[in-house]
């Protein structure tokens, strides 16, 4: 049985989870509905989620949403969650005998394509059923749903742009043209079929496929892979240059820039960024225009770890409104993040979408970091409690592992943290970090010596403490500045003009950090230019240090 295609979308996916409980009659005109859909999407423009469901369903949801998917979206997942109701109803291929069935072998036999064409084209709108038909499962596409495809897409239909076979002649020339380029140019074998193909109105791919197959393997560059794609993509963050990376690894500036967004989605897509809910537009928008979500987000701690204690144990809580408007512009960004991660195709993935999705998670950390920071009593009182004593009395590197643990424990409830449910997030983090203060000292000390003597304080001032929010969450060491650069800005011996650049880009004195786009615009810089002047930025910080 071939796997179900994925919803991609997380809105469509939680509509699927809701249409699937409705009873099968019901379910079969969702089907039909579906179907139907593609015809009055355009891939340009943004549908609110009321409609969506009101052309599915035939009914207006009471509490209208603003949330709203791109028609891009919408066709991408509209095959997926038509063939994903299918599956749940067990429709067969009896039951849409009235619809004229065309499989997916006579589609390709019709319109004269491969099967990856076919792929594409239901990423594109052609939405079909997914039917049981004796003991196999197929997939089928209505007569109505092909006439409509092919109206919105003419040129299947059109002989002069069905693929041209390749005769052995064709082939040969195209080869010996190739070698001649390869040898004289000193083009790869990449650009060799784009212009190949632009001269002789072939396909690019088509023409790429056939000089991987004939030419010698050792004048075809090996794809980049994902270890070393990942590699290029951690020097690039530390400010080296695409050009600089062009070179060494003998491609092309467009090719080693794919390759960067390729990786950056590929990380993204790994990272659990979801909130533990869905936040309302309403609540999103006012919780992220709050000026304590905006503003006063990366206070300093104290450097010395006595200093340190005494500044957790004054720590007052903050008030529950405060809290509450932290708590849900934590979820709403992550939700923005991803949202827009769910919306972007995974083969051609924007820059642009990419920066604000990393931009939106790293404006998340900071205000998580606030967050813990308001917890740092309860923790404090909480590892003196399970000590059983003050904990200055402990050696230092006892001390660095309890709040090490502690705030540990303290980010992992704060990501699982539900503000539309209601109560304080005291009460999630309380039970996390007693959970994990117990665990370290059991392994310290005997069961009978935990309330044993009372000891002298050990603790002396001078010993420095490193940033303990380095790692809250999944993703804040992909998307947070490197800790050099950090330094480098407050060392006081960068120039102007690139430590204002990397303060606005990452927030580094408690604003909200901005996409490159906002941050090029502040500077009256062009998109090349910044591109330029921010790895220059990030070089001259690092090496300040």
């Amino acid at each position: 049985m071939p796997p179900l295609p994925a919803i991609r979308h997380p809105l469509l996916a939680s509509l699927e989870s809701q249409l699937r409980l409705a009873p099968r009659d019901a379910i079969l005109r969702d089907i039909e509905r579906i179907e139907q859909l593609p015809s009055d999407v355009d891939p340009k423009q943004s549908y609110p989620l009321d409609w969506i469901v009101f052309r599915i369903t035939g009914f207006r949801p009471d509490n209208a949403s603003e949330r709203a998917i791109t028609g891009e979206a919408l066709l991408a997942d509209a095959c997926a969650l038509c063939e994903t109701l299918c599956a749940r109803v067990h429709l067969t291929l009896q039951e849409c005998a009235d619809v004229q069935p065309i499989t997916l072998a006579q589609l390709r036999e019709r319109w004269n394509v491969s099967e990856p064409t076919i792929k594409r084209l239901r990423r594109a709108g052609l939405v079909t059923r997914r039917v049981e038909d004796a003991s196999q499962v197929i997939s089928v596409a209505s007569s109505s749903v092909v006439a409509a495809f092919e109206s919105r897409h003419p040129q299947l239909q059109s002989p002069a742009s069905k693929p041209k076979r390749y005769d052995q002649l064709t082939k040969a020339r195209l080869v010996r043209c190739a070698s001649a380029y390869m040898r004289k140019l000193g083009w790869s074998a990449f650009r060799c079929a784009q212009r190949l193909a632009e001269r002789e109105g072939l396909s690019e791919e088509g023409v790429r496929q056939l000089l991987i197959r004939e030419l010698p393997p050792s004048s075809i560059q090996a794809e980049i892979s994902p270890r070393r794609a990942g590699a290029m993509l951690r020097m690039h963050r530390l400010g080296v240059e695409v050009s600089v990376l062009a070179q060494l690894s003998r491609r092309s500036g467009a090719v080693v820039r794919r390759e960067l967004q390729l990786a950056r989605f590929a990380m993204l897509t790994k990272l659990p960024i979801a909130p533990a809910s869905p936040i309302t537009d309403a609540q999103a928008t006012q919780a992220l225009a709050h000026a304590q979500v905006v503003a006063n987000l990366r206070t300093p701690w104290p450097a010395d770890l006595l200093e340190l204690l005494a500044d957790w144990r004054m720590r007052a809580p903050i008030t529950p409104a405060l809290e509450r408007v932290r708590t849900i512009a934590f979820s709403a960004l992550r939700q923005r993040a991803a949202d827009t991660l769910a919306s972007l195709d995974h083969l051609h993935p924007r820059a642009s979408s990419l920066d604000e999705i990393e931009t939106a998670l790293r404006h998340a950390t900071l205000v998580q970091r606030e967050l813990i920071r308001s917890q740092h009593r309860l923790l404090i009182e909480t590892i003196d409690a399970r000590v059983g004593h003050a904990v200055e009395q402990l050696s230092a590197w006892r001390v660095m592992t309890l709040l090490q643990e502690a705030i540990a424990a303290a980010s992992e409830a704060s990501l699982h943290f539900d503000p539309t449910r209601g109560g304080r997030l005291a009460a999630v983090v309380g039970i996390a970090a007693d959970k994990a203060v117990t665990r370290i000292v059991r392994n310290w000390l005997p069961a009978h010596a935990t309330a044993s003597r009372r000891a002298q304080a050990i603790l002396g001032p001078g010993i420095l403490v490193p940033d303990l929010t380095r790692r809250m969450n999944p993703w804040q060491k992909h998307t947070d500045a490197d800790s050099r650069i950090v330094r480098g800005v407050f060392t006081g011996t960068l120039a102007e003009q690139h430590a204002k650049l990397l303060v606005a880009r990452f927030g580094l004195l408690g604003s909200a950090p901005r996409t490159r786009a906002a941050t090029a615009k502040e500077l009256a810089l062009d998109e090349i230019r910044y591109a330029h002047a921010e790895s220059a930025a990030i070089r001259a910080a690092i090496a300040s240090v």
